[in-house]
């Protein structure tokens, strides 16, 4: 027979250099929604953002911090996005392991494209 295990506590989120395979962000998941006041005043910024990954994929809100943010209005899209974004989760020695992220989150305004009767004047 086996021994008794020990309550499972919560499983130490590794390091990028720890894990095998690194947690990486859905291309289809859901980002930061550009705040308005900013996107109207033109204001571009960016967002370098901690957080952890769980074993589903999960952005744990609760391990949110900012390594750096070129403004509030930007750090508070990122924070309110992170509920909805999904990852694929990291393994390490074959296993899901939660995984420790910093992630950068660009806010960058589009350039119109210039219509086709515009390309045909020029």
């Amino acid at each position: 027979s086996s021994p008794e295990q020990p309550p499972s506590e919560p499983q130490r989120a590794l390091s990028e250099i720890e894990v095998d395979s690194l947690a990486e962000r859905d291309p289809l998941s859901e980002g930061p929604a550009y705040p308005q006041a900013l996107l109207d005043a033109r204001v571009e910024g960016v967002v370098i953002a901690r957080f952890v990954v769980d074993t589903n994929g999960r952005a744990l809100e609760s391990t949110f911090t900012v390594s750096q943010s070129t403004d509030s209005g930007f750090t508070h899209a990122v924070r309110a996005a992170l509920p909805r974004m999904k990852y694929k989760p990291a393994w390490a020695s074959g296993k899901l392991v939660p995984q420790l992220v910093e992630q950068s989150f660009a806010f960058r305004i589009a350039k119109p494209e210039k219509t086709a009767r515009e390309v045909a004047l020029n």
